[in-house]
């Protein structure tokens, strides 16, 4: 009993090194993740009120949405969104749950490649695995709701894999049978899930039987996957035009399109490790290039390490056909888009590092006993690994050192977001809230007639909450902040389409979570036309004030005389307080008077 207790106690350390990366990861998603639905989510209340009323049809789930079949997604859209009054932390926590999963699958594979041997390799080897699996360069997909999808055919496809890889756990048919069915479920849940089913013949050749048996299952494995393919593709009518307006205005592109092509896949291949515009492409050809040349090791130089290596073939074919397919869905954006957008599309492209990590593994072991290496060349190939394994573990957390800096700012705009889609009754039908790229209603989706429309479907459906009645303080206790005066004091005038700017600073005094954004009205509506984010360096006020919190209290806005009407207006600027729930005025008015459109 006590050596039990005491082999326990002795795993804690490695067991604390395990959950450093998915508990940090975790803290990532609560800290920056923001409860408010953005760009592609909003496809979801027309399918909400479908449901609600009973109409949904099998249609609705099957449409096809920019390339992609989503109907597994959106059947988990339904689920948490009708139950959980559409909170985006329940599909932000789904996904985080399918990747804790997913991990686990990817240990338990660790295990079966490498019986008996759970020794200071295999940690290493698997701590480098959840880094990088649970790497923070993912952002965007940690960060956003939509993207469960990615997650759940990872999932899918890892758990298909261990399925034909465990034969004490299942009969082989009913291995060859679980498999299929998750290769399904990946398939119709984004475009990329199809490729599971290419990537995984290495893992269904594996499985025990006959040369004929085998013969028969990967002939029914490669129909399934036409079928599947088939049906993916009917009625299959992507929308071309920005694809063919980048052919127009970018003739490189349009005489060398499978170079950009296979630069960008060298950069999103490359892309959880480092995001370096000159050297991405070369890593990303340095780890393709080792991919290969492990193959070559473990297939043809040394065949009997198939049955330990095909899961991890599969996992690495499944990353690299994923990348194929990325980047020949977003390559005539530019080989550059692949690093400064990479973070949507490096989950399924790091199971190509992730496969090349375990690989590495099972051929340092076959290298150290096969060729019976002295102790000390045997000690000088673990430590070469080792500090490989922390270059790369190093090159990731660096990568997630960036990664914080752009999550910052998407949860700020995010956070801005979410305030405007809770006062959006109290926002305007105006030309700058409408289509200026400032507009806090714009960065949610860039359509605002659109957004409105399926704001009143939630409304019906009562889902989500959105604020009713709020009071106007316009003469507040406590400073607010100012509406800096126009230039010498005077009333400015200004035709329909001249451009102008307004400037000041905004604060919440008593407060510690500070405003992200300020609302300009005019004369005494009780509605806004614009905004503007609070995001100018002002050390002057929090001088003033005594608080580092204020050091970013400026803000400044500019918009045209069309969001106005016509005449003489008084200008005036608000801070929207959460806590109690009141806009408030900020110090100072400015006059502007617009005038007509000059008769032709």
């Amino acid at each position: 009993m006590n050596l039990r207790a005491s082999s326990i106690y002795a795993q804690i350390p490695l067991i604390i090194l395990y959950l450093i990366p998915p508990l940090a990861t975790a803290w990532f998603i609560l800290d920056y993740g923001v409860d408010v639905p953005y760009h592609d989510q909003w496809i979801l209340p027309s399918l909400f009120e479908n449901f609600k009323s009973g109409t949904l049809q099998f249609i609705d789930l099957f449409n096809l949405h920019n390339y992609h079949r989503l109907i597994f997604p959106k059947l988990i859209f339904l689920g948490l969104g009708l139950t959980l009054n559409w909170n985006i932390y329940a599909e932000l926590i789904c996904s985080f749950l399918l990747a804790i999963l997913t991990f686990l699958g990817l240990y338990q594979l660790s295990r079966l490649t490498n019986p008996e041997q759970q020794d200071n390799l295999f940690h290493l080897t698997n701590l480098l695995t959840s880094l990088v699996f649970f790497s923070w360069i993912q952002y965007q997909n940690w960060l956003w709701g939509f993207q469960v999808a990615i997650f759940l055919i990872n999932f899918c496809t890892i758990s298909a894999c261990l399925i034909l890889s465990y034969p004490k756990f299942l009969s082989t048919k009913w291995q060859y049978i679980g498999s299929a069915i998750l290769c399904g479920i990946a398939s119709f849940s984004s475009a990329q899930g199809l490729a599971s089913w290419l990537a995984l013949i290495p893992c269904v050749l594996g499985l025990e039987g006959s040369l004929t048996q085998r013969r028969k299952r990967l002939l029914v494995w490669i129909l399934l996957f036409l079928i599947s393919a088939y049906i993916y593709f009917l009625g299959y009518q992507p929308d071309e035009a920005l694809k063919n307006d980048a052919f127009k205005n970018n003739p490189d592109l349009a005489q060398n399109p499978t170079l950009f092509l296979i630069h960008f896949l060298f950069n999103i291949i490359a892309s959880p490790l480092i995001g370096s515009l000159q050297w991405s492409w070369v890593l990303g050809l340095i780890i393709l290039c080792y991919f290969f040349y492990l193959l070559y090791e473990l297939l043809i130089k040394n065949p009997h390490l198939y049955s330990f290596a095909f899961p991890w073939i599969s996992i690495g074919l499944f990353g690299l056909l994923s990348s194929v397919l990325i980047a020949k869905g977003r390559y005539y954006l530019g080989a550059d888009y692949g690093i400064l957008q990479s973070s949507r599309f490096t989950t399924h492209t790091l199971l190509l590092l992730v496969a090349i990590f375990q690989l590495s593994l099972i051929w340092v072991r076959f290298k150290i006993s096969a060729l019976e290496l002295l102790k000390n060349q045997g000690i000088n190939t673990v430590l070469t690994y080792g500090v490989l394994v922390g270059i790369l573990g190093s090159l990731t957390i660096l990568r997630g050192e960036y990664a914080v800096i752009q999550a910052t700012d998407l949860s700020f705009f995010l956070k801005s977001g979410q305030t405007c889609l809770t006062l959006i009754d109290y926002l305007e039908d105006s030309p700058f809230l409408n289509t200026s790229v400032d507009s806090c209603l714009v960065r949610i989706y860039p359509d605002v007639a659109f957004l409105r429309q399926e704001v009143k479907r939630l409304k019906t459906l009562q889902l989500r909450t959105f604020a009713e009645t709020i009071p106007f303080v316009s003469d507040p206790n406590l400073k607010y902040g100012y509406l800096h005066p126009l230039p010498n004091n005077e009333p400015l005038v200004i035709r329909r389409k001249m451009p102008m700017s307004l400037s000041g600073w905004a604060i919440l005094p008593d407060s510690q979570q500070q405003p992200n954004l300020i609302f300009l009205s005019y004369n005494n509506q009780k509605s806004f036309f614009a905004n503007a984010y609070i995001t100018v360096a002002r050390p002057d006020i929090a001088e003033l004030l005594k608080s580092k919190s204020y050091t970013r209290a400026g803000w400044q806005v500019v918009f045209s005389g069309e969001s106005l009407p016509v005449g003489e207006n008084k200008i005036k600027a608000w801070v929207y307080d959460p806590k109690r729930q009141q806009f408030i005025q900020l110090n100072g008015e400015n006059y502007v008077t617009v005038k007509p459109k000059k008769k032709p």
